[in-house]
């Protein structure tokens, strides 16, 4: 039934008249009667008989149901609601009844009565102390059982039983706190089926594809916050997906989203999105977060979720765990990883409480514009890498998630229930990959110097090239890459890895010369190593087919993959960035920094002249801070 909020200056009332209330009231407690309450007549439900008790034992004549009458108006004008009928009067009369009923009750409790007072307020309000030593309370608004602390159970105890405070004494605090524990472990209750999916107070069941009603019988925590559609429509997120990540790849956000309702990890996958701002990972992002619910999602970061013991139990009965951009070093320690997106039973630790054992359902989906190396090369951890790029760039403007209306959302709930049953079925996503594809996927995302090395490289024992320039043009394949600039200690920790070393020692620069500075040996640079990134104009190539490392430079593997570096135009913060990195206490040469970037002199007295840029001699620039 609808509830109607009163306005600010609500209009009169209208009440429904005495006589007519107490002739229906009257019709109410006579049918069923007394002999059908105390014979439990099988024509009537359970909860009539209930309800019809309730209403029998309080009002007993009819002047006390006029009384009973007006009170109930009363309170149901207090509740805020605007209109009444039949319906509502009885809903009305009965929480009416049931309130006076508990203060009457709570008027005559004893404070010493532990466990005769917990379980009355069980009755009243389920919860349960669970063998982690967890208390969990019954949300009847949300229909979800939720974690609370020993303060909060004090705290419920002493407003439903009228305690006024007097919980607040040590010794009484203590023995409630036992009472609720013993009386809580008692009233655990069944684990739900990893195949339920709950929307709002439904329970979808994936295999018989039965929809229920929620019970607190059973042990669920995260209801989707919308019901289930008439419909799968939903063409604006259509839309957007294809504007994201192409037509090719909307299937697979949507059985992300679905597979994020699941409370089980069936098919072990990490969720990578990889891309340079704004083009939409953040915007997905938050249509995950909107139709999951806040409460069924938590947030965390890479390097804590590895190295803080506390950091996991942040995933305990959550669906999502996101992760923003990752600390961009090396990935030395990936067990935990792997448990927890792999079905593993998982070591939960709270701050102050036991740590106990359980699995975690909680899926993982990384917003990032790189990933960090991983000393881990193991097929177990490149396999759990589902990457999805989002190419394209857009301009900054309005917050387009807000252009969804809520009807596609619980169009969205249709759809998902659709979806995962054959999603499960399959057992892989669409666009998954193989295993050597995903591990592609990774390498290029995290560590693509391989990549660089078999495109513009040449590789023997007698060749040689500057580390200085070997760097400087790293970073031009980086930038044509929308890839992620690294520092020159972790490009030459990355070369270390390919067994490509430098030192610093003479080497020959013709005619007689030599010159001593930092070399590599065993690689050079191809004479036309700029053609494999840009074309004879200078201008960015927007297409290339590369042919990937599969294990050692050198060796191709089977398939190429076809490499998109659609590049955007140098800006000017990357100018200022790359002198302030790069430059000599803060200087750099303008033939050095042209070749470096790529630009031009126009662009160079562009700077100079919008006062970002100052040349402090002739032919040496630093940036105007």
């Amino acid at each position: 039934m609808e509830k109607k909020k009163e306005d600010k200056a609500p209009a009169i009332l209208r009440l429904v008249d005495s006589i007519k209330i107490y002739d229906y009231l009257k019709s109410y407690i006579n049918y069923p009667s007394f002999d059908d309450v105390e014979n439990k007549n099988t024509k009537y439900t359970t909860q009539q008989l209930y309800d019809v008790n309730y209403v029998l034992s309080y009002v007993q004549s009819k002047s006390k149901a006029l009384y009973e009458c007006k009170l109930v108006i009363k309170y149901l004008k207090k509740e805020g609601y605007t209109e009444f009928n039949e319906d509502l009067f009885e809903f009305g009369l009965i929480e009416f009844v049931k309130k006076t009923r508990e203060r009457e009750t709570n008027a005559l409790l004893k404070i010493d009565q532990y466990s005769d007072n917990v379980n009355i307020l069980h009755e009243r309000q389920p919860f349960f102390y669970d063998k982690s030593g967890l208390f969990w309370i019954w949300d009847k608004e949300n229909y979800k059982w939720y974690m609370v602390d020993d303060t909060d159970v004090l705290n419920m105890i002493d407003k439903e039983l009228s305690f006024a405070g007097q919980l607040i004494n040590s010794k009484v605090k203590c023995n409630y706190l036992e009472a609720f524990k013993q009386i809580g472990r008692k009233k655990m209750p069944e684990d739900s089926s990893p195949h339920w999916v709950q929307f709002k107070d439904k329970v979808f069941n994936i295999k018989t594809k039965h929809i229920e009603r929620v019970s607190p019988n059973y042990f669920m925590c995260n209801p989707i916050p919308w019901s289930i559609g008439e419909n799968s429509d939903t063409p604006i997120m259509d839309k957007l997906f294809t504007e994201w990540v192409g037509k090719d790849f909307v299937q697979t956000l949507y059985e992300i989203i679905a597979y994020c309702c699941l409370t089980d990890y069936p098919i072990h996958l990490l969720f990578c999105l990889v891309g340079c701002g704004r083009n939409g990972k953040s915007q997905f992002q938050k249509i995950v977060q909107r139709f999951i619910g806040m409460d069924n999602i938590c947030s965390t970061e890479l390097d804590l979720l590895i190295d803080n013991r506390f950091e996991s139990a942040k995933l305990y009965k959550k669906l999502v765990c996101t992760l923003g951009e990752t600390n961009f070093g090396l990935i030395k320690k990936t067990s935990l990883l792997k448990k927890l997106s792999g079905g593993d039973l998982i070591g939960f630790e709270f701050k102050r409480k036991t740590p106990f054992d359980d699995y975690n359902y909680s899926k993982i989906i990384i917003n990032s514009n790189s990933l960090p190396s991983s000393l881990d090369t193991s097929e177990g951890f490149y396999r759990r890498w589902l990457i999805i790029n989002f190419p394209n760039e857009f301009p900054e403007g309005k917050d387009i998630v807000n252009s969804i209306p809520e009807e596609e959302y619980e169009n969205l709930s249709k759809k998902i229930v659709e979806l995962l049953p054959s999603l499960l079925n399959k057992g892989s996503f669409t666009n998954q990959g193989t295993i050597e594809e995903r591990k592609r996927a990774y390498i290029m995302a995290s560590n693509p110097l391989p990549y660089f090395i078999q495109l513009c490289c040449d590789i023997g024992d007698d060749l040689f090239v500057k580390s200085a320039e070997l760097y400087t043009s790293y970073i031009k394949y980086l930038l044509a890459n929308k890839k992620r600039k690294v520092s020159r200690g972790e490009f030459y920790e990355m070369l270390s890895e390919e067994g490509l070393y430098t030192q610093k020692c003479n080497k020959p620069i013709g005619g007689g010369e030599a010159l001593n500075t930092n070399w590599i040996d065993g690689i050079r640079l191809k004479e036309n190593w700029k053609l494999m990134i840009f074309d004879d104009s200078g201008i960015k190539r927007t297409n290339r087919t590369v042919f990937p490392l599969n294990s050692s430079i050198g060796e191709l593997s089977e398939k190429p993959i076809l490499f998109v570096p659609f590049v955007p135009e140098i800006e000017f913060g990357d100018v200022t960035f790359h002198i302030d990195r790069f430059g000599d206490g803060g200087l750099m040469n303008v033939e050095q920094l042209k070749d470096d970037l790529s630009i031009n002199d126009q662009f160079i007295n562009e700077m100079k002249q919008s006062g970002q840029l100052i040349e402090v001699r002739p032919g040496y620039l630093k940036v105007n801070k």
